[in-house]
């Protein structure tokens, strides 16, 4: 199979479900980069002290550098952050096989085969990005639009309606989060935040947390960086390489779950303004 760059997000203390993940997952053949919320010190000092007490060095490794909040542009910074360090590791061991998918998951996601299994799987169709797309509806995705202002999660109330729309390419459709990108698509997207007039570079410089704060997936940045920048850039394909896109069921969008990430709590957006849940 081919070699998989994992990249985990997390954001609690204690990480007994990050230790999980990895004990599921890892592989000398695969790397693991760990990414905690800068307020979670604690968290990643422990995860540190089980990977050293594992004698898992050479392949996990972990940073810190942005707090995630729900609907803020915190969980795309921690993507690309992770890209550029990941990318650096492989072009550090030129004798190793460099990795051919980053895979993003989090501390919430456990899944069901091995990392050889997905190896195998994507090696059966290399060249392929993966991007899941849930049904956007409360059919499908009960879960209702929420949205990030000054550090703090918030969930519109459900009487509203304001689920996510039933068509993905809709304003208030969110991007995906949890993708499997190969290795010419993630350079592309790199070396696009460096090129002046890009498409990735227009979108990056584009306002994140404007004011007023607007509903998850909203701003152009994140819904366009998440999904549709596919579609706009390189309709049907993805990346330099030319390969592409592929369309997964996005079931982990539907199954994440309701806490705010750091226990930062979650509040509700009704007709007479925003007010903290019970």
């Amino acid at each position: 199979g081919l070699r998989l760059a994992f990249l985990i997000t997390a954001h609690r203390s204690p990480p007994e479900s990050v230790k999980a993940l990895l004990r599921r997952l890892h592989s000398p053949a695969h790397l693991f980069l760990v990414h905690f919320d800068r307020r979670a010190p604690a968290a990643k000092r422990e995860l540190d002290a089980f990977v050293r007490a594992a004698n898992l060095s050479g392949t996990v490794s972990t940073f810190s550098e942005v707090d995630v909040v729900q609907g803020g542009s915190g969980l795309l910074r921690a993507s690309v952050l992770g890209m550029r360090r990941l990318v650096a590791m492989a072009r550090a061991r030129p004798r190793e096989e460099g990795w051919r998918y980053l895979v993003r998951l989090s501390e919430h996601d456990y899944p069901v085969s091995s990392a050889e299994a997905l190896s195998e799987h994507l090696g059966l169709h290399d060249g392929l990005s993966f991007v899941p797309m849930d049904g956007c509806h409360r059919s499908a995705c009960a879960r209702p639009l929420g949205t990030a202002c000054g550090g703090e999660a918030y969930t519109f109330a459900g009487a509203l309606g304001m689920h996510k729309p039933r068509r993905h390419w809709m304003r208030f459709a969110r991007g995906p989060e949890w993708v499997a990108l190969t290795w010419d698509f993630v350079l592309y997207v790199l070396q696009g935040l460096r090129e002046r007039g890009s498409i990735v570079r227009l979108i990056w410089q584009e306002p994140r947390d404007p004011p007023p704060c607007h509903p998850h997936g909203a701003r152009p940045r994140t819904a366009r960086a998440g999904g549709a920048l596919l579609r706009e850039e390189v309709p049907g394909r993805v990346g330099a390489g030319g390969g592409r896109a592929a369309q997964g069921t996005g079931r982990g969008l539907c199954e994440e779950t309701a806490e705010a990430p750091g226990g930062a709590g979650r509040r509700v957006a009704g007709p007479r303004g925003l007010a903290r849940r019970p």
